[in-house]
């Protein structure tokens, strides 16, 4: 039978991990607040917690949709605990680049859709010249410049040379 799992429905296994995800949501929330007195950690356990149940509910349903969203959610948790646990707060917004892109590339891993790939392509090269700036290697101007031109290239690209299915 294709609507169930180890003779289990779907449904009822996205049911209990939507409980068992609520329940360690409200506790991690009351740990971060309570405990670690961090008024933003929750919000990334959140998203952490949310993306999980999503990539669950993608796996079973094979939604592409639930996919991209889930590993987005999940990489913009771990990234933003890193941010508040590690000294990296200058780089949060590479950080965050860096999360669409490697959801747009799980997405093409999963899935085979060669837009996410081009997608992750351009975000890589925006994420790399937007930590080239943030390490002051290069000043604001000439990575917006690169990054635009890059991502030009990228979008003239995939609009003109690519074979439409």
């Amino acid at each position: 039978m294709r609507g169930r799992v180890l003779g289990i429905k779907k449904t009822n296994i996205l049911r209990c991990s939507f409980f068992i995800v609520w329940l360690l949501i409200i506790t991690e929330t009351v740990l971060s607040i309570v405990l670690l007195k961090n008024n933003y950690l929750w919000f990334y356990g959140f998203c952490l917690l949310l993306g999980l149940h999503l990539l669950i509910k993608a796996s079973l349903f094979r939604l592409d949709s639930s996919c991209y969203f889930g590993f987005l959610l999940f990489f913009i948790g771990l990234s933003g605990i890193f941010w508040n646990f590690l000294p990296i707060s200058n780089y949060i917004g590479s950080m965050l680049i860096f999360s669409f892109f490697l959801a747009s590339f799980m997405t093409f891993l999963f899935y085979r859709q060669r837009f996410q790939l081009f997608i992750a392509f351009i975000l890589f090269f925006a994420g790399a010249c937007q930590l080239l700036f943030e390490i002051k290697l290069i000043p604001f101007w000439i990575s917006l410049a690169i990054g635009g031109v890059g991502v030009l290239l990228f979008i003239l690209k995939y609009l003109f040379f690519v074979k439409r299915s």
